[in-house]
C-alpha cells in the first residue's frame, strides 16, 4: 500500500473537500433568520393592534346601541351628555335631539347618538321616537 497523500484525506490539504462553514455562510444565514424573525415581529404587532381596535369599536357599538335604547324609551332623557352612566376614561358620548319638520308639534323626534373612542373614529347611531311611544314616569 502506497502511503495516504493529505488531499485524498477529508478535510485534509486545499484541494480537497471542506468541512464545516465559513464564517461569511453563517453570517448570511443569521442575516437571513434576523429578516424573517423581524418581519414576523412586524405581524405579531400589527395583529395586536388590530385586536385593540376591535375591542374598542366593539365597546362603542355596545355603548352605543344602549344610549339609543335609553332614548328612546325615557321620555326625560335629553339631548347632551349619554344618559347610560359612567365611560371608560378618554372615551365620549353625546345625544341630540331634534323635532321631525314633518310632523306638527314634536310628535315625531329624531335621535342622534356620537360615541368617541380614545383613538379612532366616532360611531354615530340615529332613531326616531315618537311622543306616544315613549315610557317613562
Amino acid at each position: 500500500m502506497g502511503a495516504r497523500r493529505l488531499a485524498d484525506v477529508p478535510g485534509g490539504g486545499s484541494a480537497g473537500p471542506r468541512a464545516g462553514l465559513s464564517l461569511v455562510e453563517v453570517l448570511v444565514a443569521l442575516a437571513v433568520l434576523g429578516a424573517a424573525g423581524a418581519a414576523l415581529a412586524g405581524l405579531q404587532l400589527g395583529a395586536l393592534r388590530t385586536g385593540r381596535v376591535a375591542q374598542e369599536r366593539q365597546l362603542a357599538a355596545a355603548l352605543l346601541a344602549d344610549e339609543l335604547l335609553v332614548q328612546r324609551l325615557v321620555a326625560t332623557a335629553g339631548a347632551g351628555a349619554c344618559a347610560t352612566g359612567a365611560l371608560p376614561p378618554g372615551w365620549a358620548c353625546s345625544a341630540e335631539r331634534a323635532c321631525h319638520a314633518a310632523y306638527p308639534a314634536c310628535a315625531l323626534t329624531l335621535v342622534t347618538v356620537t360615541v368617541t373612542p380614545p383613538t379612532g373614529a366616532p360611531l354615530v347611531g340615529r332613531t326616531a321616537v315618537r311622543a306616544a311611544s315613549a315610557v317613562g314616569p
